[in-house]
């Protein structure tokens, strides 16, 4: 998706509301974020810990990304990469869970 859809930069939107999310005990958990393209090409990222239950909202003033919408969902996965085992978030598409 970051790469076809050259959105990398959603990535790193999300990645830096992570601080702010790891905060809420239900964020730590599960995240349900949706990017909502508008017609004037601006966007809405928001960032959901159940339907309908908003925790961080975005404006994002211009986005050529090609899709109208896309969601994003991220959980707790686990590594084993550098010092040990450590929990890490996963982001998905709602498809590859």
């Amino acid at each position: 998706m970051a790469d076809i859809g050259k959105a990398w930069w959603l990535i790193d939107a999300i990645v830096s509301h992570q601080p702010k999310a790891m905060k809420d005990t239900m964020l730590r958990g599960m995240q349900f974020w949706t990017l909502n393209v508008h017609d004037d090409h601006s966007a809405t990222l928001i960032c959901e810990r159940d339907s309908g239950d908003v925790a961080i909202t975005q404006e994002i003033p211009y986005s050529d990304f090609p899709l109208d919408e896309i969601k994003i969902w991220l959980e707790p996965g686990y590594t084993d990469i550098g010092n040990g085992p450590q929990t890490v978030m996963v982001a998905m598409l709602p498809s590859e869970r």
